[in-house]
């Protein structure tokens, strides 16, 4: 999606990148063109581990929108988790809770296939197969994806499981439901162009978490 033609939504979105470790890669911030720029330059072989952790990576999520909460008390806060579902690190479940107690709804997304698949690299400008996921040894990357574990992510996250595929199937569900939350609140919005990004948000299901927060205030018509 254009994120540059949703900049008026009044929704504050950030991006926390993690594998074993989790960065904020971009603020909490109503400039979606800045967020577009730093989804964009994400470059999973740079990060210092190829396991996940979700412990990190709520924990960061969280902290962030503490930081939300300091101008707005009042917003509605929602977190989308994207993986495959592996996780490597400690239990998760307090920091789950935390998010819970500042009121955030968690949704997952899922990717890849519980069979177990290759990460395809396309070049971006024709779209043409260029080769697989390599880790830094040299062999290719498979991903499988762990159903189970974002289904009760979700859940007790008082969230739902979302599916990804290449028709945005899974996305647009998602957005669908969180514009249920406060219907007529705020208009619903695309955070990236998934179609074009999916090749690399398969690098082992550890890439991103976008952290969603809709402000009441704002009160757009639907688009």
């Amino acid at each position: 999606s254009n994120l540059e033609e949703k900049s008026e939504m009044g929704a504050s979105v950030g991006l926390v990148v993690f594998t074993g470790e989790a960065y904020l890669q971009s603020p909490m911030t109503l400039d979606y063109s800045a967020l577009k720029l730093f989804l964009e330059i994400v470059d999973t072989d740079q990060m210092p581990s190829s396991a996940t952790d979700f412990k990190a990576a709520m924990e960061t999520a969280l902290d962030a929108f503490k930081s939300l909460e300091e101008s707005n008390t009042e917003a509605a806060k929602v977190l989308l988790i994207i993986s495959d579902g592996e996780d490597h690190g400690q239990s998760y479940e307090e920091s789950l809770q935390a998010l819970i107690d500042h009121n955030v709804s968690v949704y997952t997304l899922g990717i890849g296939s519980s069979e177990g698949t290759t990460i395809p690299l396309y070049e971006e400008s024709t779209g043409q197969l260029i080769g697989y996921k390599r880790d830094r040894d040299g062999k290719v990357v498979t991903t499988s994806l762990m159903r189970d574990v974002l289904r009760n992510i979700a859940n007790e996250g008082n969230g739902a499981y979302y599916e990804i595929t290449r028709g945005n199937d899974g996305i647009d569900a998602f957005l669908a439901r969180v514009d249920e939350l406060e219907k007529g609140e705020f208009s619903s919005q695309e955070y990236a162009d998934f179609k074009n990004q999916y090749q690399w948000m398969g690098a082992l299901g550890l890439l991103c978490f976008i952290a969603y927060a809709f402000f009441p205030d704002y009160r757009k018509n639907k688009v």
